[in-house]
């Protein structure tokens, strides 16, 4: 973690602690191995910094902004297609998602990013462990669908919401996973 108020993994081998993958190739991050936009200051989230599993909780912020990666050669394929899903959870005190939009994005190589928006206050039973695109008014495909680029070296990842200015809070990141298509 470095001295702002933005949590990161100390460096390279820090966040690989944090990604595993299964025998069926499911990728799993864990929330300590993602940057998180005023996630050092305890006014805006709680990351445990002692228990490795713990989800992200969200306090409250007006500039939601959650990113990762993973390297391509350590667990993807090229060519091969995949699905990101941040698995997430709104307590019952949550408030402001359902002004607020939330953009996920995948840029799966050198060139090109997909995006998906969802709204995640539209689920009717916000205080179970849901996918994110599944609460959707306008999508009802859960995932964001992706494939490698032949020359990627990285995939980079995020979850958005810094457009709409207000407040939000009440959210839970419990992981994120990309799992083969």
């Amino acid at each position: 973690m470095s001295g702002s108020s933005h949590y990161k993994p100390a460096d390279a081998a820090d966040r690989q602690k944090y990604i595993s993958k299964d025998a069926n190739g499911v990728i799993t991050i864990k929330p300590r191995g993602l940057n998180v936009i005023w996630g050092a200051d305890e006014r805006y989230w709680k990351i445990d910094t002692k228990n490795d599993d713990s989800a992200a909780e969200l306090v409250q912020v007006c500039w939601l902004e959650v990113t990762g990666e993973i390297q391509v050669k350590d667990y993807l394929e090229a060519k091969k297609e995949y699905k990101l899903i941040f698995n997430v959870e709104l307590k019952p005190d949550a408030f402001g998602w359902k002004e607020s939009p939330v953009h996920f994005m995948v840029k799966p190589g050198t060139r090109g990013r997909m995006w998906k928006r969802c709204y995640l206050g539209s689920s009717p039973k916000n205080t179970n462990k849901m996918d994110p695109f599944q609460a959707s008014r306008d999508d009802k495909d859960p995932g964001l669908k992706f494939k490698v680029a032949e020359d990627a070296k990285t995939v980079y990842f995020g979850m958005f919401e810094i457009w709409n200015g207000t407040w939000k809070g009440g959210l839970k990141i419990i992981n994120v996973e990309v799992k083969p298509v």
